[in-house]
């Protein structure tokens, strides 16, 4: 039947005093099938599982030789760009109908909402009791789960895309639902924060939530300076050399973890040669790792008022009669 489709909403209430996160599972649906389905029985397959989006993250750094192109003069034949056809409607603009709720005082009880049968491809949610969903094209909302799950906190910063640090909560999916990708409107200590997005969960796979940008964590990367090195007067390589520092201050009150992301470029030619200079790397740590796209991760534990100052410096060698693109 044309016309009827659903997607995942959720409510996320953290508690950093109580390091847990009350999570309600909302189902939105439409429906214009021109029949008003009143007071029926409602179940949800996830054959068809709507797509959330994703917080900004780096992405690889390639650098290769600038190869200027001809472009060849073309004639204008007089085309009249075509008009774009309508479009429905996507789930992003039904959610943004859906303003979050005002966080209820006072604890809210665990209950299982659905039932959840599980098929070979997908699982079906069976809502308790009646709905009425009527064929105007518009959202409604249906709960699927309301629970509480233990949480773990720490803050993240990319400081290269972002001067803030986002603090996250770990948990694990510990119910018997899998979390669908979806929109997400985070509550923190009763204060309403942010809106993001979940990607799929399984059952007991854990997850990290962003819980918004917190002030009180200062973050500045600072570029010092680009130069050349000095090298051999007969060499016929070019050798730059890139210098950052990143500093960042814990302003709580409290010691507080925090991980922070940097990368270096990625060459595309043998000719093209990155070294990291600062820091000093030579394998993974549990202070410092490297993954296969030249992402670093530092992680920290920061008392309280403490300033850190990272350097992060790294050189490009290339011939010189060659000129590389893709660096800042």
């Amino acid at each position: 039947m044309h016309g009827p489709n659903w997607w995942p909403l959720y409510d996320l209430r953290v508690s950093t005093q109580e390091k847990k996160m009350n999570l309600t599972y909302n189902a939105v649906i439409r429906q214009n099938t021109s029949e008003s389905w009143d007071n029926v029985a409602v179940a949800l397959s996830t054959a068809q599982p709507g797509i959330g989006g994703k917080q900004p993250e780096l992405s690889p750094w390639y650098v290769n030789f600038y190869e200027p192109r001809i472009i060849a003069a073309k004639k204008n034949v007089g085309r009249v760009a075509p008009v774009p056809a309508p479009q429905m409607m996507s789930t992003a603009h039904y959610s943004a109908q859906l303003q979050p709720e005002e966080p209820v005082a006072g604890p809210i009880m665990e209950k299982p909402i659905a039932g959840v049968k599980a098929n070979a491809t997908s699982v079906i949610f069976e809502i308790s009791g009646r709905n009425t969903i009527v064929s105007d094209n518009l959202p409604h909302k249906v709960t699927v789960l309301i629970q509480n799950f233990p949480a773990e906190f720490r803050y993240s910063t990319v400081p290269k895309l972002s001067s803030h640090a986002y603090l996250k909560t770990k948990v694990t999916n510990a119910s018997n639902f899998p979390l669908l990708p979806g929109d997400t409107n985070i509550f923190l200590d009763n204060n309403f924060v942010a809106n993001a997005s979940l990607n799929q969960v399984a059952l007991g796979e854990e997850f990290w939530t962003y819980l918004g940008a917190d002030s009180a964590i200062k973050v500045e990367r600072k570029f010092l300076r680009k130069h050349k090195e000095q090298g051999d007067v007969f060499s016929k390589k070019t050798k730059m050399v890139y210098e950052y520092v990143t500093e960042i201050t814990n302003n709580k009150k409290t010691e507080e973890e925090l991980v922070m992301w940097d990368q270096l470029p990625i060459t595309s030619h043998q000719d093209i040669v990155v070294s990291l200079i600062e820091p000093q790397f030579d394998k993974d740590t549990p202070v410092l790792k490297k993954n296969e796209l030249n992402y670093f991760e530092w992680l920290f534990k920061m008392k309280p008022g403490e300033k850190i100052k990272i350097p992060f410096v790294f050189t490009v060698e290339y011939p010189q009669d060659k000129q590389v693109t893709g660096l800042e």
